[in-house]
């Protein structure tokens, strides 16, 4: 719609300006530019007009799926990207993960394992398994941490364990979001000395409903405010 009505006024101007003399053209050329040309005006945004952030998106989709994909599509409404990372610690049926629209695999997260993919993937232990994903999570977001704007993560007391150590070790500033049913209790680990927003879901993360819709978008709208917004620079 911006191109179109720039297209159109450009055009129009041209033809203006054709038969105009020299001072005239100034003048109208600033007439037109303060009017036509303003982003307001053409029902857009210069913030609009450059690259979307993307943000990555983080849960166990094996039993967070619509709930990591509802927060997704929010995040997309809001005016951001993303990007959907399964950290389940045990195998996710293929339906699942199609649904949710994972487009990175728990297989991807594993691989930046220190030591390999099958340190994490063939792990009979649930804790174990936990404990080494959060590794590899950590190590691929230390790793990919420039490809994203922003990071927010959902998860109950094993997700948040899993996931907020890689928000820990992201640079101060970074924005990072973590629903969790932990909240109400210390949250002394999963902060540690970094700035993680920690934001109560309220209720357990397990479906989308008249409770979880609101704080889920919540969470996700702020998460992409805060990477759409930057801080203005200090002089």
């Amino acid at each position: 719609v911006c191109s179109a009505r720039l297209r159109i006024v450009i055009s129009a101007t041209k033809l203006m300006l054709r038969s105009m003399a020299p001072r005239r053209v100034c003048w109208t050329l600033a007439r037109v530019s303060q009017k036509h040309l303003n982003p307001t005006s053409l029902g857009c945004s210069l913030r609009f007009a450059s690259k979307r952030p993307k943000i990555l998106a983080v849960s166990t989709v094996d039993t967070k799926g619509s709930e990591l994909a509802y927060v997704a599509a929010q995040i997309q409404r809001a005016g951001a990207d993303c990007e959907l990372a399964d950290v389940s610690a045990m195998a996710t049926a293929q339906d699942k993960l199609t649904a949710a629209g994972v487009t990175i695999s728990r297989e991807t997260i594993a691989a930046c394992h220190p030591h390999g993919a099958d340190a994490v993937l063939h792990i009979a232990g649930r804790g174990e398994a936990v404990t080494a994903m959060s590794v590899a999570l950590t190590n691929y977001v230390t790793r990919e941490a420039s490809s994203f704007d922003g990071m927010i993560g959902l998860g109950g007391s094993g997700g948040t364990a899993l996931i907020t150590p890689a928000m820990q070790a992201l640079p101060l500033g970074f924005p990072k979001i973590m629903v969790t049913t932990m909240a109400s209790g210390d949250i002394s680990p999963y902060v540690g000395s970094s700035d993680v927003t920690i934001m109560p879901s309220v209720v357990d993360v397990a479906g989308i409903n008249a409770i979880s819709r609101v704080v889920l978008n919540n969470a996700a709208v702020a998460m992409a405010g805060m990477a759409l917004h930057k801080p203005p620079e200090v002089r």
